[in-house]
C-alpha cells in the first residue's frame, strides 16, 4: 500500500491533460498505477457484485510459489477495492459500498477518489463531511487503510488551452472544467494519518 500511495503523484500529472467527466480515464489511471507497481498485479474492472453493489476496481495481488528456484504467481487474491465518483450526491453510497467489500474480502486498503469543484463552497463543505464520515467508518475497519483522494476541478474559463474542432477563425471554441491537482489522505483507526497535496 505504501508504494501505491507514493506513486500516486503520476496520476495527477496525467489527468491535467484530460477534459470532460473523465470517469473512465480516472479508473484507467488507477489501474495503470497498480499494474506498474508489479507486472504480476491484476485487477477486476468492474469489481464483482457485493451486497447489490458493484465497485469500479478490485485490485488483485499475486501469491507466489517457488519452482526450480524461480518464483511464479500461483494465484491472485484481493488486496484493495476502489470507487471513483464524480457525483457528489453518491459519495456516501460509495462509502457504504466499500464497507461491503471490506466485510466480504480480506483486503487491506480501499480507495475513494472524488472530484470537487474548487469554486463551490458547498462541495468543499461536503468533502469535509466525507472526511469525517470515513474517519468514523474506519474506526470499525481497523485492519484496512482508507485512501481518500480529492481531485480539484477548476472553472473552464481558467483553462489556458482552448479547444476547437475546426481550424477556421470563426470556429466554435470549447472549454471544459479541468483538474489541476488535489490532495490525498490516508485514514485509519478513526484518524487522518497523512495528508499530501498535489500541485500541477
Amino acid at each position: 500500500m505504501d508504494a501505491f500511495w507514493n506513486s500516486s503523484t503520476a496520476i495527477f500529472n496525467r489527468l491535467t491533460k484530460i477534459r470532460g467527466g473523465a470517469h473512465e480515464a480516472i479508473i484507467g489511471e488507477w489501474i495503470r498505477l497498480w499494474n506498474d507497481l508489479n507486472p504480476d498485479n491484476m485487477v477486476i474492472n468492474p469489481a464483482p457484485l457485493v451486497e447489490g453493489r458493484v465497485s469500479d476496481i478490485l485490485f488483485l495481488e499475486p501469491e507466489y510459489v517457488t519452482i526450480d528456484n524461480i518464483q511464479e504467481p500461483n494465484y491472485w487474491k484481493p488486496a484493495g477495492v476502489a470507487e471513483i465518483e464524480n457525483n457528489i450526491e453518491k459519495w456516501n453510497d460509495k462509502v457504504r459500498s466499500l464497507v461491503g467489500y471490506i466485510e466480504t474480502y480480506p483486503i487491506h486498503f480501499v480507495l475513494l477518489c472524488v472530484r470537487v469543484y474548487s469554486k463551490s463552497t458547498n462541495e468543499q463543505s461536503k468533502f469535509k463531511s466525507l472526511v469525517n464520515s470515513i474517519c468514523s467508518v474506519s474506526e470499525n475497519t481497523s485492519k484496512v487503510s482508507w485512501l481518500l483522494y480529492k481531485l480539484n476541478q477548476n472553472p473552464w474559463r481558467e483553462a489556458e488551452n482552448i479547444i476547437t474542432f475546426q481550424p477556421e477563425e470563426d470556429a466554435n471554441v470549447y472549454f471544459y472544467r479541468f483538474i489541476d491537482g488535489g490532495e490525498g489522505r490516508i485514514i485509519k483507526n478513526g484518524k487522518v494519518e497523512i495528508i499530501r497535496k498535489y500541485f500541477i
